[in-house]
C-alpha cells in the first residue's frame, strides 16, 4: 500500500472524528444543559402556569428590544445566539424561576422575583442603569398580571 492509498483511508476517518467532536460539543453546550434541567421543572407546573410563563417569555422578547437587538431576550453570557437559542434559554430561566418562586419565595409578585435574577440592579454589565426599567416595563407589558 503506497502513501496515496493510506491517505484515502485516513481522510474518511478524520472527517468522522471531526464530526463526532463537533456533535459532542454541541450536545454539551450550556443551552442544552439548561434544556435538560427544565424538563424536570416543567412537570411541576400546571398548564395554566406554563401558559403564563410562555406569555412572560414573549413579553421579555419585546422588553429586551425585539428583533432590533443583538442579544435576543436579553440573554448574555453565552456568546452570540440565534433567536431560537436565546428563547429556549429565556423560557428555561422563566420556568425554573417560577418553580423556585412557587416553592420557596415570600415575594408575592413573580415578576419582581424574576427581575432579581434576570436583570439584577447590581449587574456590572448594566453600565447605563437600564435594569431598573425592566420590572416597570414588564409589569406594563403584562397588563399588571404578575403571576398565574
Amino acid at each position: 500500500m503506497d502513501a496515496k492509498d493510506k491517505l484515502k483511508l485516513y481522510e474518511p476517518r478524520k472527517m468522522l472524528i471531526n464530526f463526532l467532536l463537533i456533535a459532542l460539543l454541541l450536545l454539551c453546550s450550556p443551552a442544552y444543559a439548561i434544556t435538560i434541567h427544565t424538563t424536570k421543572n416543567i412537570s411541576k407546573l400546571s398548564p395554566r402556569e406554563i401558559s403564563f410563563c410562555d406569555r412572560v417569555v414573549s413579553k421579555i422578547f419585546f422588553a429586551e428590544g425585539g428583533d432590533k437587538t443583538r442579544n435576543p431576550y436579553g440573554v448574555l453570557g453565552f456568546g452570540q445566539l440565534t433567536k431560537e437559542q436565546a428563547r429556549k434559554i429565556c423560557r428555561n430561566t422563566v420556568i425554573n424561576s417560577y418553580t423556585r418562586w412557587k416553592a420557596q419565595s415570600q415575594e408575592k409578585d413573580f415578576l419582581r422575583f424574576l427581575s432579581l435574577s434576570y436583570c439584577p440592579l447590581s449587574d456590572k454589565r448594566d453600565t447605563k442603569s437600564l435594569n431598573k426599567n425592566w420590572y416597570p416595563n414588564m409589569h406594563r407589558l403584562m397588563g399588571g398580571v404578575t403571576h398565574a
